[in-house]
């Protein structure tokens, strides 16, 4: 490490609890062990593998299409990336490491079972078991360790059915050397949504194989642990970042229906948070049904959603989540951050974003974030950068200290907000926060939703302590499907796809273009444009700026 980067390491280690620190430590140095040739002397042998006596139900259906492409091309598509894998090859050189990572969750199983190509399905997990039956640091990650063998409990019947025996025995000796290995190297390193997918392997392992019954004690022990953690009041996953949220709420309903099938008690706690994390689903989709753009999250289908939300029992959304704010007003509507960017001890999906929104007219997207392209990406500083999303930047920094890939140095610490509702029917948001309190600034916005939805007003406040001249930029994001014609430096014209007319108007600054990247999906990116006002300083900036809709 370059001796610059120590005072931001510093600042980085010191939101993280030291028991945390030791465990990444402790994470690394078994690592080192599993590797030598000790392990496999010592490594606990199982005997005559047990078979599950429970089948996890399937919530979930697979892709056909990915499916076919598997078998006719020998090609795997995950993060928007496809990539032919050779015949006894599982470490690709184009891969990247999230694109290793699926391809070693074995979700593909749940294609190959949509599509009923069970011949498939055998070939690939024997050739699998001939060359990563054995510990490596990337196969064997505690995180793709948990989804394969939850996938092995959940198709296992089904992929083995009229299969050799040698094939059963090696595939259920393997499972029970994988749950052990990952029962003593739960992710605690991390936490999060890691933690709770390690729990739930650990519950579906005890319920489903015989004798597993302190697997399960543990693992509801952990998870109520967890649910308290990391499930806030309000539904939310306290990682604020939708897509996470999903997840964690995917893992949920099938430790569920696990519990249920099995005719185990399931703990209120779990009912409970289920009920309040399916409200914050309802509050995180669009009008367009899908997802914001915060923190690592990415759009996701519609179809998937859905499936979901019948799953979940339909909500009604809260105006508030994890402090994310939802205004609407007939067809405008505005999603608005006014939080910290995410746990102190977690901030690996968080991005520079505070009081970043985004805004959508009917189901159309107008101001967007930039989106999540990739985690091992030159393009990942960008994309959590503050300029990459609808906020204020203030001499060229971030408003939180963002660096590698996955973490937080300097972060806001307080952020502040008031939602109300005037005697006129106006929607109002007033927020600030003191991310840039080294260069002595808080920043202030308000937005105002008209109550006919015919226009959103904005306002930016910079005050300082400080008597030093400072540049500050606000960015708007404009959807690629919005056409933008800059008039003059306070006037814009936008038009929609729908053909849709907006005009957007500045003051107290100087209203430019500039060109702009946006990643809906992980792997894809698209070429836009962005709106950015250059603020005029006078011991301070106050910019105004409103967006209105114009009558066809």
């Amino acid at each position: 490490m370059k001796l610059k980067k120590i005072p931001t390491l510093v600042r980085t280690l010191w939101y993280i609890p030291p028991k945390q620190i030791w465990a990444r430590i402790w994470a690394r140095l078994k690592r080192y062990y599993y590797q030598t040739p000790i392990y496999p002397l010592l490594l606990e042998k199982t005997g005559t593998p047990d078979k599950p006596t429970i089948q996890p139900t399937k919530l979930w259906k697979g892709c056909i299409k990915h499916a076919e492409e598997i078998k006719n091309q020998r090609s795997f598509t995950f993060v928007g990336h496809q990539i032919i894998k050779p015949e006894g090859q599982w470490l690709l050189p184009k891969a990247s490491p999230l694109w290793t990572f699926n391809l070693h969750y074995w979700d593909w199983l749940a294609d190959l079972h949509t599509a009923k190509d069970q011949q498939t399905a055998q070939t690939l997990i024997e050739d699998w078991l001939l060359h990563c039956d054995s510990y490596h640091p990337v196969i064997w990650h505690p995180y793709p360790t948990s989804l394969r063998i939850v996938n092995m409990l959940v198709y296992g019947e089904w992929v083995l059915k009229k299969a050799p025996e040698s094939l059963k025995d090696a595939f259920w000796s393997s499972l029970q050397r994988q749950l052990i290995y990952l029962s003593n190297n739960l992710e605690w390193d991390l936490g999060g949504n890691h933690l709770i997918k390690n729990i739930k392997t650990l519950i579906f392992g005890g319920v489903c194989l015989p004798a597993g019954q302190s697997l399960v004690l543990e693992g509801q022990k952990l998870l109520l642990q967890q649910l308290k953690h990391q499930i806030l009041p309000d539904g939310g996953h306290y990682e604020r970042s939708p897509m996470y949220h999903v997840q964690v709420l995917m893992d949920l309903l099938e430790i569920q229906a696990l519990l249920r099938k099995a005719g185990l008690k399931i703990p209120p706690l779990l009912d409970d948070a289920l009920d309040r994390m399916s409200e914050a689903l309802a509050f995180y989709r669009y009008p367009d049904g899908k997802l914001g753009l915060f923190n690592d999250s990415e759009e996701k289908s519609c179809a998937e959603l859905d499936a979901l939300t019948r799953r979940c029992g339909k909500s009604k959304p809260p105006n508030e989540v994890t402090n994310y704010v939802r205004l609407r007003q007939k067809d405008l509507f505005v999603m608005f951050d006014a939080g910290k960017i995410g746990p102190d001890e977690l901030p690996g999906h968080s991005h520079a974003q505070t009081l970043s929104f985004e805004l959508c007219l009917g189901e159309e997207r107008i101001f967007v974030n930039s989106g999540t392209y990739a985690y091992q990406h030159k393009l990942r500083s960008f994309l959590r950068s503050t300029a990459a999303h609808n906020t204020i930047v203030v001499d060229e920094e971030n408003s939180a200290e963002i660096w590698a890939e996955h973490r937080v140095g300097r972060r806001p610490t307080h952020v502040e907000k008031k939602v109300q509702l005037d005697n006129n029917g106006n929607q109002q948001i007033s927020a600030s926060h003191n991310g840039y309190r080294h260069l002595g600034i808080t920043h202030y916005r308000e937005m105002t939703l008209t109550p006919n939805g015919s226009s959103v007003k904005g306002t930016d406040k910079i005050t300082t302590t400080k008597n030093n001249n400072h540049r500050v930029k606000a960015h708007f994001h404009l959807h690629p499907s919005v056409e933008c014609q800059l008039i003059d430096e306070q006037h814009a014209r936008l038009t929609t796809k729908n053909n849709q007319n907006l005009t957007f108007k500045v003051e107290g600054g100087r209203l430019y273009t500039l060109p702009s990247q946006y990643a809906p999906q992980f792997g894809i990116i698209e070429e836009t444009t962005q709106l950015v006002i250059q603020g005029f300083w006078r011991n301070g900036c106050h910019i105004s700026w409103s967006l209105s809709i114009e009558k066809n």
